[in-house]
């Protein structure tokens, strides 16, 4: 696991959030309340603990609407929520589905140590943490050379070329993108692509607007207009909106995902 992130809030009106790409996937536990996914155009209600996978090209919007918020969230390396759920990447890729759904077993195992956790969110963070350790004594072994391809891309900010990570694990380029698809969800070059935009937001969060050019050639873009593009492909928005956006948590979420 990467990152813990738990809210407890009471949101009067309705908040709409557009999450972006990080190059991660996602258990978390509504402990209370409830938010409506919406993923290009088609909508559901999720409620309780459930997997939120890659976002790849969808538009996802999540909606909450008069409700006690109560949310916890778990951020896992990149291959580590299929190590320790045994749940591919791409089997939850461009969705959030309840976890029974996805992993019946595990709806079983995780509720049977959430419930009776206590209303406090501490007591609930406790018990989530003390689930997903249980997990651990049946979790999958380190996963041959794709968490070597992992580590290599992210060292390395993103910026190297897939067929140079093939070549230094032994593995053919094709091997490589199957395997990571499968199991992290999205390929290997897309990969990279997060994890370099995401190293980018970071510094622009910090050294706002003024830096852009430089920052634009410090993390691997052809010039200002070609991290404009990305930005835009990203995120429908520039660095400049985006700086000036009101989701400030959410822009800072993803600044921080490295």
């Amino acid at each position: 696991m990467r990152r813990l992130f738990a809210a407890d809030t009471r949101i009067a009106g309705t908040l709409r959030v557009r999450p972006g790409p990080t190059g991660y996937n996602y258990l978390g536990w509504y402990c209370a309340g409830r938010a409506r996914i919406v993923v290009d155009g088609a909508a559901r209600v999720c409620t309780g603990l459930h997997f939120s996978g890659q976002i790849q090209g969808q538009e996802v919007e999540v909606v909450y609407t008069r409700t006690r918020l109560v949310h916890v969230l778990a951020e896992f390396t990149a291959t580590g929520l299929t190590r320790l759920t045994h749940v591919l990447g791409k089997r939850i890729r461009g969705s959030t589905m309840p976890v029974g759904e996805a992993a019946p077993e595990l709806a079983k195992f995780l509720p049977a140590r959430l419930d009776g956790s206590g209303a406090s969110l501490r007591a609930r963070l406790d018990a989530f943490q003390r689930g997903l350790a249980a997990l651990a004594e049946s979790a999958a072994p380190p996963m041959d050379y794709l968490d070597e391809a992992v580590k290599l891309i992210e060292d390395e900010g993103g910026q190297i070329a897939v067929a140079n990570v093939a070549r230094r694990l032994g593995v053919s380029p094709r091997q490589l993108q199957r395997r990571f698809n499968d199991v992290v969800g999205i390929g290997p070059k897309y990969f990279a692509k997060v994890i370099q935009l995401n190293v980018a937001l970071g510094a622009l969060l910090n050294d706002d607007q003024a830096y852009l050019a430089a920052l634009s050639h410090d993390c691997g873009y052809y010039d200002q207009a070609h991290f404009a593009h990305v930005m835009q492909e990203f995120f429908r928005q520039g660095p400049g909106e985006f700086l000036r956006s009101r989701d400030r948590v959410l822009a800072t979420f993803l600044g921080r995902s490295r």
